[in-house]
């Protein structure tokens, strides 16, 4: 597939405090309100691609080879108080994949597997990065980091096993090992360079056992239960690309149980009781890390364990 996109962004913006005109918005040298008013806008264009070749070696096993260019398109920003930060440029993203996919028989197991390497290849990157401007302003841009690499390798399997009827189990596991080959964006003062990726933990497992209650008449519904565990090692979710106070998230690893009656007693309803978070874990699921550049940061909390119930009725 092929695609070309043309865009245009355009940007205005208003600031002012204390009856005057913030820097960067002023109309006049005096700086004097109501106007404090800019507007800017920018052109960019630029392909999207994808080419793909699969191979069936096997009934029971296909290989496959694809290959992406993708864009986001560049922007402006309001708070150009920096110079050279006015605008920034499109993200672009090259991507190689390749893959086998296979079913496979052990005794009176089944089981499906799915294995891919890939590499990506980021230009421009975008990335969001927070300053305190002349006069003590704070500022957020958008700029463009240079050039960055992400290589992995991802495993999928579903397994019925034949130890009993009704059994499933499933799990993947995710390496990604992201990095700059290139930095070109500007640091805060006092700010020393993060060369990780910020929300691409290294390792990521989930694992997830599935039972079908076979000994429940079929005309009453379709019952089973789930649990499922996932696993993350650290993380920088900051959206930085400097360290800063805050913006790592430890490893930490999530039970989540839910129970399906679908089907309920032979009706057009679906029933579900849930609970996410079975050991209650506390894990930051994101946050404002400017300790360094504006004297505070805020953090966002994943949600505690919950439970809960779903009906749903269907025709």
């Amino acid at each position: 597939g092929y695609r070309y996109n043309w865009d245009y962004r355009w940007v205005a913006a208003s600031r002012q405090f204390g009856g005057c005109c913030l820097p960067g918005f002023a109309e006049d040298a005096t700086g004097a309100a109501p106007h404090c008013f800019q507007s800017g806008g920018a052109r960019f264009q630029a392909p999207n691609w994808t080419l793909g070749l699969d191979y069936q070696v096997t009934p029971d096993t296909l290989v496959y080879v694809t290959g992406r260019r993708g864009y986001i398109t560049g922007g402006i920003n309001a708070e150009n108080l920096l110079p050279g930060t006015q605008s920034y440029q499109p993200e672009v993203l090259d991507d190689v994949e390749i893959g086998v996919k296979s079913d496979w028989r052990l005794g009176g197991a089944t089981l499906r597997t799915k294995l891919d390497a890939f590499r990506s290849y980021f230009k421009a990157v975008q990335n969001a990065s927070y300053f305190t401007a002349p006069g003590g302003i704070p500022i957020t841009i958008v700029e463009n980091n240079g050039k960055v690499t992400i290589t992995g390798v991802e495993f999928e399997a579903s397994v019925v096993p034949n130890l009993w009827d009704g059994f499933e189990l499933t799990g993947n596991y995710a390496y990604t090992y992201a990095h700059y080959n290139e930095f070109t964006g500007v640091l805060p003062p006092g700010t020393v360079l993060d060369p990780s990726i910020s929300a691409v933990p290294l390792h990521k497992f989930s694992l997830t056992a599935r039972q079908m209650l076979t000994f429940i008449p079929p005309a009453w519904g379709d019952v089973s239960g789930q649990i499922t565990w996932n696993y993350q090692t650290h993380d920088n979710f900051g959206g930085l690309v400097y360290f800063t106070t805050g913006a790592v998230q430890a490893p930490y690893g999530l039970v989540n149980l839910r129970l399906d009656w679908n089907n309920a007693g032979g009706y057009p309803v679906d029933a579900a009781f849930f609970m996410n978070n079975v050991f209650d874990r506390i894990y930051q699921a994101g946050n404002f890390p400017t300790l360094e550049t504006l004297g505070y940061y805020a953090s966002v909390y994943g949600e505690p364990r919950m439970f809960g119930v779903q009906l749903r009725y269907h025709w």
